[in-house]
């Protein structure tokens, strides 16, 4: 984590001092630090599924998504007397980070009753393979990203990919409304926005506040609803509850958002997107590592086809 963050106040320093044409460059010989910093960001993230199932039925979604909001908030703070940059807050700032805050609040709600009704590993497969072409497609309209064929193709593989795993033969609506897939599916297109709106952020202020200012705005307005809950409840569960919940909350909702946030400013909110195709390989090991759900052969083959899309899709985006 630390070595994350030498490296974030270098880059940031560095950006600032050289002329356009020269940080490109720089960018560009730092993307493989940001794409191993992506892959343990979302092995993280694959693992959250597992950990949202551990806690969703011990406490109520509302106060559980607070203390996530709290425990986060508690491990990123410190982080300001790493990066010791001036906080920039004005109507703009404010703007971006609450429609981040709301949509972050939406996102973890749905999730939890998702997962609640389904399997973890269904959504670590639908929301990524959704999210990313939702993403691209926005990013596309909205910031005139051109896309490449090899990207079209690439994006195809990975829908194609999570259909596989999800044995798409199989389907029927009715199932849909039952299973929670329904739930993954709207989570994937609030994440999407998510991402979308971290980059314009990024315009402003800088990851590590972004982060900072929306996890403090989302734990104030979970407070006024979850208070009545009862905040206590979580004191009375046992350390695998806890150990779940600080795991999500610090590793996943701290470390690992705060790593996407970085990457979505510096690589683009499309290309950041398309790595979110490792999550349901790392979703599935987790969840046949703690929750002993075995992954056949069509989840496994699907898996590896979303590899191939992630290859394809991190070709540069052109501008059009």
């Amino acid at each position: 984590m630390i070595s994350y963050f030498k490296l974030y106040h270098n880059l940031k320093h560095t950006y600032a001092n050289l002329p356009k044409n020269l940080s490109t460059n720089i960018m560009n010989e730092n993307k493989l630090t940001l794409t191993i910093l992506m892959i343990l960001a979302m092995t993280i993230w694959g693992g959250g599924w597992i950990a949202n199932k551990l806690i969703v039925y011990e406490a109520n979604i509302v106060v559980l998504t607070f203390w996530r909001f709290f425990i986060t908030l508690l491990t990123i703070l410190p982080l300001l007397f790493i990066v010791k940059e001036k906080i920039i807050f004005n109507k703009k700032i404010f703007k971006l980070t609450t429609i981040g805050a709301f949509l972050n609040i939406s996102f973890m709600l749905i999730a939890f009753v998702g997962v609640m009704h389904g399997f973890a590993g269904s959504a670590g497969v639908i929301i990524t393979t959704i999210s990313p072409m939702v993403t691209f497609f926005l990013a596309s309209f909205l910031f005139g990203y051109k896309l490449s064929p090899k990207q079209l193709l690439g994006l195809f593989l990975g829908f194609l990919g999570g259909l596989f795993m999800f044995q798409i033969w199989n389907f029927d609506i009715i199932g849909l409304l039952n299973d929670g897939s329904i739930y993954f599916i709207l989570g994937a297109i609030i994440w999407s926005f998510v991402t979308i709106n971290s980059q314009q952020a990024s315009k402003y202020t800088n990851p590590i506040h972004y982060t900072i200012i929306l996890t403090f705005i989302a734990m104030l307005c979970l407070f006024v609803v979850a208070y009545p809950l009862g905040l206590s409840v979580i004191f009375e569960k046992d350390l695998k509850f806890w150990l779940a919940l600080i795991y999500i909350s610090s590793f996943g909702q701290g470390i690992a958002t705060t790593i996407y946030y970085f990457a979505s400013s510096k690589l683009g909110s499309a290309n950041t997107s398309s790595y979110m195709f490792i999550i349901p390989v790392s979703a599935l090991f987790f969840s046949y590592l703690i929750l002993d759900e075995v992954p056949n052969f069509f989840l496994i083959t699907g898996g590896i086809i979303n590899i191939l899309a992630l290859y394809i899709i991190s070709s540069k985006i052109t501008q059009k």
